[in-house]
Protein backbone atom coordinates (compact mmCIF):
# COMPACT_ATOMS: atom_id res chain seq x y z
CA UNK A 1 0.00 0.00 0.00
CA UNK A 2 2.83 2.36 0.93
CA UNK A 3 4.58 1.60 -2.37
CA UNK A 4 1.45 2.47 -4.31
CA UNK A 5 1.10 5.78 -2.48
CA UNK A 6 4.81 6.58 -3.03
CA UNK A 7 4.60 5.80 -6.73
CA UNK A 8 1.52 7.98 -7.03
CA UNK A 9 3.32 10.89 -5.36
CA UNK A 10 6.34 10.50 -7.68
CA UNK A 11 4.06 10.45 -10.76
CA UNK A 12 2.24 13.54 -9.49
CA UNK A 13 5.59 15.31 -8.93
CA UNK A 14 6.83 14.61 -12.45
CA UNK A 15 3.48 15.69 -13.87
CA UNK A 16 3.70 18.99 -11.98
CA UNK A 17 7.23 19.59 -13.30
CA UNK A 18 6.02 19.04 -16.87
CA UNK A 19 3.24 21.53 -16.28
CA UNK A 20 5.69 24.09 -14.88
CA UNK A 21 8.08 23.65 -17.85
CA UNK A 22 5.19 23.91 -20.28
CA UNK A 23 4.02 27.04 -18.50
CA UNK A 24 7.48 28.61 -18.70
CA UNK A 25 7.76 27.77 -22.40
CA UNK A 26 4.30 29.22 -22.97
CA UNK A 27 5.28 32.47 -21.22
CA UNK A 28 8.50 32.65 -23.29
CA UNK A 29 6.50 32.11 -26.50
CA UNK A 30 4.00 34.84 -25.56
CA UNK A 31 6.89 37.18 -24.70
CA UNK A 32 8.58 36.51 -28.06
CA UNK A 33 5.35 37.06 -29.95
CA UNK A 34 4.71 40.29 -28.04
CA UNK A 35 8.25 41.52 -28.84
CA UNK A 36 7.76 40.72 -32.53
CA UNK A 37 4.47 42.63 -32.57
CA UNK A 38 6.13 45.66 -30.95
CA UNK A 39 9.00 45.57 -33.48
CA UNK A 40 6.52 45.26 -36.34
CA UNK A 41 4.64 48.31 -35.04
CA UNK A 42 7.90 50.29 -34.80
CA UNK A 43 8.78 49.35 -38.40
CA UNK A 44 5.33 50.39 -39.52
CA UNK A 45 5.78 53.79 -37.84
CA UNK A 46 9.19 54.24 -39.52
CA UNK A 47 7.87 53.19 -42.92
CA UNK A 48 4.72 55.29 -42.63
CA UNK A 49 5.63 58.59 -40.91
CA UNK A 50 2.85 60.99 -40.14
CA UNK A 51 2.65 63.60 -42.90
CA UNK A 52 2.84 67.27 -41.95
CA UNK A 53 -0.27 69.16 -42.97
CA UNK A 54 -1.54 72.58 -42.04
CA UNK A 55 0.10 75.49 -40.24
CA UNK A 56 3.07 74.77 -37.95
CA UNK A 57 4.63 77.28 -35.56
CA UNK A 58 8.25 77.14 -34.41
CA UNK A 59 9.64 79.05 -31.42
CA UNK A 60 12.90 80.50 -30.10
CA UNK A 61 14.07 79.46 -26.62
CA UNK A 62 12.82 82.81 -25.32
CA UNK A 63 9.28 81.79 -26.29
CA UNK A 64 8.92 84.15 -29.24
CA UNK A 65 7.80 82.82 -32.60
CA UNK A 66 10.68 81.91 -34.93
CA UNK A 67 8.65 80.94 -38.01
CA UNK A 68 5.18 80.05 -39.24
CA UNK A 69 5.11 77.45 -42.02
CA UNK A 70 2.24 75.86 -43.94
CA UNK A 71 2.65 72.23 -45.06
CA UNK A 72 0.81 69.97 -47.44
CA UNK A 73 1.89 66.33 -47.39
CA UNK A 74 5.26 67.26 -45.80
CA UNK A 75 5.96 69.96 -48.40
CA UNK A 76 6.03 73.68 -47.69
CA UNK A 77 3.33 75.64 -49.49
CA UNK A 78 2.13 79.23 -49.47
CA UNK A 79 4.06 82.04 -47.76
CA UNK A 80 6.19 81.13 -44.74
CA UNK A 81 7.07 83.89 -42.27
CA UNK A 82 10.30 84.06 -40.27
CA UNK A 83 10.88 86.44 -37.35
CA UNK A 84 13.84 88.03 -35.56
CA UNK A 85 14.42 86.93 -31.95
CA UNK A 86 13.11 90.33 -30.90
CA UNK A 87 9.75 89.60 -32.58
CA UNK A 88 9.89 91.67 -35.78
CA UNK A 89 9.27 89.94 -39.11
CA UNK A 90 12.45 89.04 -41.01
CA UNK A 91 11.39 87.03 -44.08
CA UNK A 92 8.44 86.31 -46.31
CA UNK A 93 9.21 83.14 -48.28
CA UNK A 94 6.69 81.86 -50.84
CA UNK A 95 6.70 78.11 -51.56
CA UNK A 96 5.16 75.94 -54.22
CA UNK A 97 5.34 72.16 -53.94
CA UNK A 98 8.12 72.48 -51.33
CA UNK A 99 10.32 74.86 -53.35
CA UNK A 100 10.84 78.60 -53.13
CA UNK A 101 8.73 80.15 -55.85
CA UNK A 102 8.02 83.86 -56.13
CA UNK A 103 9.57 86.90 -54.46
CA UNK A 104 11.49 86.20 -51.25
CA UNK A 105 11.54 89.36 -49.10
CA UNK A 106 13.98 90.15 -46.29
CA UNK A 107 12.95 93.00 -43.96
CA UNK A 108 14.80 95.43 -41.74
CA UNK A 109 13.60 95.31 -38.13
CA UNK A 110 11.80 98.57 -38.89
CA UNK A 111 9.56 96.72 -41.34
CA UNK A 112 11.14 98.29 -44.43
CA UNK A 113 12.28 95.99 -47.24
CA UNK A 114 16.00 95.18 -47.21
CA UNK A 115 16.20 92.65 -50.05
CA UNK A 116 13.96 91.07 -52.69
CA UNK A 117 14.96 87.97 -54.65
CA UNK A 118 13.00 86.31 -57.47
CA UNK A 119 12.78 82.50 -57.36
CA UNK A 120 11.34 79.93 -59.75
CA UNK A 121 10.88 76.43 -58.33
CA UNK A 122 13.83 76.62 -55.93
CA UNK A 123 16.25 78.55 -58.13
CA UNK A 124 17.14 82.22 -58.23
CA UNK A 125 15.70 83.41 -61.51
CA UNK A 126 15.28 87.12 -62.12
CA UNK A 127 16.49 90.13 -60.16
CA UNK A 128 17.83 90.45 -56.66
CA UNK A 129 17.47 93.99 -55.34
CA UNK A 130 18.66 95.49 -52.06
CA UNK A 131 17.36 98.73 -50.57
CA UNK A 132 18.54 101.31 -48.10
CA UNK A 133 16.25 101.69 -45.12
CA UNK A 134 15.08 104.94 -46.68
CA UNK A 135 13.57 102.86 -49.49
CA UNK A 136 16.14 103.89 -52.13
CA UNK A 137 17.75 101.24 -54.31
CA UNK A 138 21.08 99.98 -52.96
CA UNK A 139 22.00 97.28 -55.50
CA UNK A 140 20.59 95.26 -58.37
CA UNK A 141 21.85 92.06 -59.94
CA UNK A 142 20.44 89.41 -62.27
CA UNK A 143 20.25 85.63 -61.86
CA UNK A 144 19.34 82.84 -64.26
CA UNK A 145 18.85 79.27 -62.97
CA UNK A 146 20.95 80.12 -59.87
CA UNK A 147 23.71 81.55 -62.08
CA UNK A 148 24.97 85.05 -61.32
CA UNK A 149 25.14 87.50 -64.23
CA UNK A 150 27.50 90.31 -65.04
CA UNK A 151 26.23 93.87 -64.67
CA UNK A 152 25.90 94.31 -60.89
CA UNK A 153 24.79 97.87 -60.12
CA UNK A 154 25.44 99.43 -56.70
CA UNK A 155 24.22 102.83 -55.52
CA UNK A 156 25.32 104.70 -52.39
CA UNK A 157 22.84 106.17 -49.90
CA UNK A 158 23.60 109.56 -51.53
CA UNK A 159 22.45 108.21 -54.94
CA UNK A 160 25.97 107.88 -56.33
CA UNK A 161 26.47 104.92 -58.68
CA UNK A 162 29.51 102.90 -57.63
CA UNK A 163 32.28 102.51 -60.20
CA UNK A 164 32.97 99.09 -61.71
CA UNK A 165 36.56 97.80 -61.47
CA UNK A 166 38.47 96.11 -64.27
CA UNK A 167 40.68 93.04 -64.36
CA UNK A 168 44.30 94.19 -64.71
CA UNK A 169 46.56 91.71 -66.51
CA UNK A 170 50.34 91.78 -66.32
CA UNK A 171 52.22 89.62 -68.85
CA UNK A 172 55.56 88.28 -67.63
CA UNK A 173 57.83 86.62 -70.22
CA UNK A 174 60.25 84.12 -68.68
CA UNK A 175 60.58 81.82 -71.66
CA UNK A 176 64.28 82.51 -72.12
CA UNK A 177 65.05 81.73 -68.47
CA UNK A 178 62.80 78.75 -67.68
CA UNK A 179 60.37 78.19 -70.59
CA UNK A 180 57.56 79.93 -68.70
CA UNK A 181 55.07 82.66 -69.51
CA UNK A 182 53.02 84.18 -66.68
CA UNK A 183 49.71 86.03 -66.63
CA UNK A 184 49.27 87.93 -63.35
CA UNK A 185 45.80 89.19 -62.39
CA UNK A 186 44.51 91.84 -60.01
CA UNK A 187 41.62 94.31 -59.84
CA UNK A 188 41.94 97.99 -60.64
CA UNK A 189 40.36 98.89 -57.26
CA UNK A 190 43.01 96.80 -55.41
CA UNK A 191 40.32 94.72 -53.65
CA UNK A 192 41.61 91.58 -51.96
CA UNK A 193 38.35 89.61 -51.67
CA UNK A 194 38.35 88.22 -55.20
CA UNK A 195 38.55 84.80 -56.88
CA UNK A 196 39.81 84.19 -60.41
CA UNK A 197 38.78 81.50 -62.89
CA UNK A 198 39.98 80.39 -66.30
CA UNK A 199 36.98 79.82 -68.59
CA UNK A 200 34.30 81.50 -70.70
CA UNK A 201 31.15 82.73 -68.99
CA UNK A 202 28.03 80.76 -69.85
CA UNK A 203 26.15 82.55 -72.66
CA UNK A 204 28.82 85.25 -72.31
CA UNK A 205 27.45 86.60 -68.99
CA UNK A 206 26.56 83.92 -66.40
CA UNK A 207 28.66 82.28 -63.69
CA UNK A 208 27.37 79.14 -61.87
CA UNK A 209 26.87 79.49 -58.12
CA UNK A 210 29.19 76.56 -57.35
CA UNK A 211 31.81 77.47 -59.98
CA UNK A 212 31.40 74.05 -61.60
CA UNK A 213 33.27 73.72 -64.89
CA UNK A 214 35.48 76.72 -64.14
CA UNK A 215 39.16 76.22 -63.31
CA UNK A 216 40.07 78.37 -60.32
CA UNK A 217 43.37 80.24 -60.39
CA UNK A 218 44.57 80.20 -56.81
CA UNK A 219 45.83 83.54 -55.54
CA UNK A 220 46.49 85.55 -52.41
CA UNK A 221 45.36 89.01 -51.31
CA UNK A 222 43.58 89.74 -54.57
CA UNK A 223 46.43 88.68 -56.88
CA UNK A 224 46.66 85.43 -58.85
CA UNK A 225 48.97 84.00 -61.50
CA UNK A 226 48.45 81.59 -64.36
CA UNK A 227 51.73 79.99 -65.44
CA UNK A 228 52.05 78.66 -68.99
CA UNK A 229 54.72 76.16 -70.01
CA UNK A 230 56.27 76.89 -73.44
CA UNK A 231 59.00 74.49 -74.52
CA UNK A 232 61.94 75.48 -76.69
CA UNK A 233 61.08 75.62 -80.38
CA UNK A 234 57.32 75.98 -79.76
CA UNK A 235 54.85 78.80 -80.22
CA UNK A 236 51.64 79.70 -78.38
CA UNK A 237 48.78 81.66 -79.93
CA UNK A 238 45.73 81.58 -77.69
CA UNK A 239 42.98 83.74 -76.17
CA UNK A 240 42.65 83.22 -72.40
CA UNK A 241 39.21 83.94 -70.93
CA UNK A 242 39.51 85.22 -67.38
CA UNK A 243 36.66 85.57 -64.87
CA UNK A 244 36.89 87.43 -61.55
CA UNK A 245 34.30 87.19 -58.75
CA UNK A 246 34.61 90.17 -56.42
CA UNK A 247 33.01 90.30 -52.95
CA UNK A 248 31.85 93.90 -52.59
CA UNK A 249 31.41 96.11 -49.53
CA UNK A 250 27.62 95.82 -50.01
CA UNK A 251 27.91 92.01 -49.59
CA UNK A 252 27.26 91.26 -53.24
CA UNK A 253 29.14 89.11 -55.73
CA UNK A 254 30.30 90.99 -58.84
CA UNK A 255 31.12 89.04 -62.01
CA UNK A 256 33.88 90.49 -64.19
CA UNK A 257 35.51 89.04 -67.28
CA UNK A 258 38.16 89.79 -69.84
CA UNK A 259 39.95 88.14 -72.75
CA UNK A 260 43.76 88.03 -72.78
CA UNK A 261 45.33 87.34 -76.20
CA UNK A 262 48.74 85.66 -76.00
CA UNK A 263 51.13 85.17 -78.90
CA UNK A 264 54.58 84.01 -77.88
CA UNK A 265 57.34 81.92 -79.47
CA UNK A 266 60.17 80.29 -77.58
CA UNK A 267 63.06 79.80 -80.01
CA UNK A 268 65.78 77.19 -79.67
Amino acid sequence: MRKIILLSLIALLFSSCDLIVAGIESVKTISRESKKQKEAKKEEVILKPTAKNGVKKYYYKNGKIKSVVTYKDNKKVGVSNTYYKTGEKQYDIPYQDGKKHGKVIWYYRSGKVYRETDYEFGKKNGYQRKYWESGKLKSETLYKDNMLATGLKEISNTNKVKSVPKIVVQKIDRTAANNEYILRFSLSNKKTKVSYYLSKLIEGKYFPADGRGFMEIVGQKGVAEHKIKIDKGTQLIHDFHIVAIESTAYKNKRVLSTVVPVSIRNPF
